[in-house]
């Protein structure tokens, strides 16, 4: 939905052009730049969910060390201890000690996840840019694109926030 959204917009920018300037409609398509933005739609579409990615992963990083800085651990990554052993004081150590890994290890986890990101985004960047459809146009509909994941994880954003005022208190 989201894709069309992006070809909606580049569609109207086109139309803007050639009514500001109809001599560009009686011109043929030499240069083939529409076939070329056609080509371009599935790369563009692919780079808006790479950054949508980006912004989930970068909110769930944040609540992780947030949850460490605070010293607690959401309960999804929590383990839990028999009865029997809470007693001892031992246990409570082993108990915090493992729990500490494992949001270690979650950290960890998402670092590789948003450096894979990252470097699709480049690639992604590369392709779009060797379609060789002006630098202006490039400019733009990767702001926009960028505006567009930003608003899509404003859901998960709020949901995320929620969770850490939870953990607060």
């Amino acid at each position: 939905m989201l894709g069309s959204l992006i070809y909606f917009i580049c569609a109207i920018t086109i139309y803007q052009t050639y009514m500001m300037n109809p001599t560009l409609v009686r011109q043929p398509n030499t240069n083939g730049w529409r076939e070329r933005r056609k080509q371009c739609q599935t790369r563009l579409n692919a780079m808006l969910r790479e950054l949508s990615k980006k912004q989930n992963l970068k909110q769930q990083l944040y609540l992780l060390h947030q949850c460490k800085r605070m010293k607690e651990l959401p309960k999804g990554l929590e383990i839990r201890l028999p009865k029997n052993l809470t007693r001892c004081e031992r246990s409570k150590s082993i108990f915090l000690n493992t729990n500490t890994k494992i949001l270690n290890v979650a950290i960890s986890e998402l670092n590789r996840k948003l450096n894979r990101v990252k470097n699709n985004l480049c690639a992604t960047k590369m392709i779009i840019e060797g379609f060789n459809l002006g630098e202006l146009w490039y400019k733009n509909t990767i702001r926009w694109i960028e505006k567009i994941a930003i608003k899509e994880n404003w859901k998960s954003r709020k949901c995320l926030q929620k969770k850490l005022k939870i953990l607060k208190t």
